[in-house]
């Protein structure tokens, strides 16, 4: 990234970025994205690295507001937003899903929540599935009712 930095422009390093490596780290982020802290921190410094590599910022500067210039997102915001667009595909809409399913005709205010499965593990409460049903019911009910072509973007 350095090299091209020097050769070429940010738009150059940039264009690289997303090839390269986004195109790496995003491959499969929702099944690896919930595993230990240690190996997520180490694939986000080296993200931290590859976005200071295109600004020409030094190892030590700060990058919180490189992200933001580049228009690059962070690999928890990415985790986060591959998961929610994948809990649209699956549970939104107007299909019912048998998680979702209404128990009872109480207005409650989780009823329109779906239900993970119960486990004994914490291998199995972080399992992609769960941890897509768990962000999904984090939302706001204005933003689950938000059309997929609205939530897919370019990353």
């Amino acid at each position: 990234m350095r090299r091209l930095n020097r050769i070429g422009n940010e738009k150059l390093a940039q264009l690289d970025y997303n090839s390269l490596f986004l195109s790496g780290i995003s491959y499969g982020l929702e099944a690896w994205g919930s595993c230990s802290k240690t190996y997520f921190e180490e694939v986000f410094r080296i993200q931290k690295k590859v976005a200071r590599s295109i600004k020409g910022l030094k190892s030590r500067e700060p990058c919180k507001n490189n992200f933001v210039d580049t228009g690059i997102m962070t690999l928890t915001s990415l985790y986060t937003y591959l998961i929610l667009v994948y809990a649209k595909q699956e549970y939104g809409g107007n299909k019912l899903s048998p998680l979702n399913a209404p128990s009872h005709k109480y207005p409650t205010r989780k009823k329109e929540a779906i239900v993970t499965e119960r486990s004994r593990t914490e291998k199995n409460r972080k399992c992609p599935s769960n941890m897509t049903i768990k962000a999904y019911n984090l939302l706001p009910k204005e933003l689950r009712e938000v059309k997929l072509k609205y939530m897919q973007r370019k990353y």
